[in-house]
């Protein structure tokens, strides 16, 4: 009436017709506009949802079924396994072991054993796997899926699989550096440690010699502070506070350390603030100078025997100089003593005694 479209089921029965009558029928008229338009949202719902998925720029999604007695099978697979791994999809539907014989054979048990856990325990499946693409070339693949158990018994996996090929390329890349580096470090002469919380996490072999440990087990998760002089600690503490706080380093600083054996190290020490398995870390780096402090004190006494030794001759020479003076006074008091034997004789002592304190006075 009101000029709206409307949608309508039209039934129809043919009637008995009256003797010598027309034809009659019972038309039933049905209004199903409600019906058609949720139909119709349903099938746009399921348009958009297929665009989507096929639209992916580096994942596919599928369903995959598991039946007892049965092989398994695809469901469904979105456009991208043609573009990621140069299958069609209704060639995977129809044959599954085209996706499967992919997968790298060394990988194919650890697989199996994941799924068949999967429909055990009603719990996700999750796992990276190396699979050849059409072309020949290897890629990595993360397939992600839930398990959803069915009436007949059978169990249906909903999941995406994305390509993590470059990814995974960056990550080998990474380790490789990390093993590198770690190498680098473990062969470095110089003592390096990291610590974390106040305790030691790492120490290359050059810190094992240098704090006297058999093991690094003999010092990981120890206190770091336990390792520093008591008379150094507060300071050392506070720098590893300002460098934690502010991200930054610690400078170069000459601390005392003690050994595993109890004796002091006099070391210099650089401070650097990092992140480690994403946690604020100290990275430090230690240079023992205890010989160079030895050399140094041994430098220093020799330096102070030498001022002496020059102090001595000066003082030396000058009392030589009073002393020769003073044998001069002796020696006109015993020509005026002229024949005072007993005089004379005093005198003589006198300058024996003061020629012995010369000669004294040289060596």
């Amino acid at each position: 009436r009101d000029g709206q479209e409307v949608w309508g089921r039209l039934s129809m029965v043919g009637l008995p017709a009256e003797e010598g009558g027309p034809a009659r029928h019972l038309s039933i008229v049905e209004d199903i506009t409600e019906l058609r338009r949720s139909s119709q949202a349903v099938l746009d719902s399921e348009s958009r949802l297929r665009i989507l998925s096929d639209q992916l720029p580096d994942s596919f999604l599928y369903q995959y079924l598991s039946r007892p007695g049965e092989a398994p099978r695809f469901l469904y697979l979105s456009a991208g396994v043609e573009r990621l791994c140069g299958l069609k999809a209704e060639d995977v539907v129809r044959d599954p072991g085209l996706l499967f014989g992919q997968v790298d054979p060394a990988m194919r048990s650890a697989y199996l054993e994941a799924e068949a856990a999967s429909a055990r325990n009603q719990t996700p499946f999750a796992m990276d796997l190396r699979q050849r693409h059409a072309d020949g070339t290897w890629r990595w693949f993360r397939v992600r899926s839930m398990p959803r158990p069915q009436p007949d018994g059978s169990v249906l996996w909903e999941g995406i699989s994305t390509d993590v090929t470059e990814a995974q390329h960056s990550l080998l890349k990474l380790e490789e550096g990390e093993a590198r580096f770690r190498v680098v470090i473990e062969k470095a002469p110089v003592p390096l440690f990291l610590h974390r919380e106040g305790r030691f996490v790492y120490l290359n072999p050059a810190s094992l010699r240098l704090l006297k440990a058999g093991s690094a087990e003999e010092l990981i998760g120890q206190p770091v502070l336990d390792r520093v002089h008591p008379d150094d600690r507060a300071q050392a503490l506070e720098r590893i506070r300002l460098a934690l706080a502010t991200g930054g380093e610690a400078p170069l600083l000459e601390e005392r350390l003690l050994a595993l054996d109890g004796s002091v190290l006099h070391v210099e020490v650089l401070g650097r603030a990092v992140t480690v398995d994403g946690q604020p870390t100290m990275l430090v780096f230690a240079q023992d100078v205890s010989g160079r402090k030895q050399a140094d004190m041994t430098e220093l006494r020799a330096r102070k025997a030498e001022s002496l030794v020059l102090m001595a001759g000066s003082i030396a020479h000058d009392f030589n100089n009073i002393f020769q003076g003073v044998l001069g006074f002796l020696e006109v008091a015993g020509i005026r003593a002229g024949e005072n034997a007993e005089l004379r004789l005093l005198l003589g002592k006198a300058e024996g005694s003061l020629r012995k304190a010369i000669g004294l006075s040289w060596k």
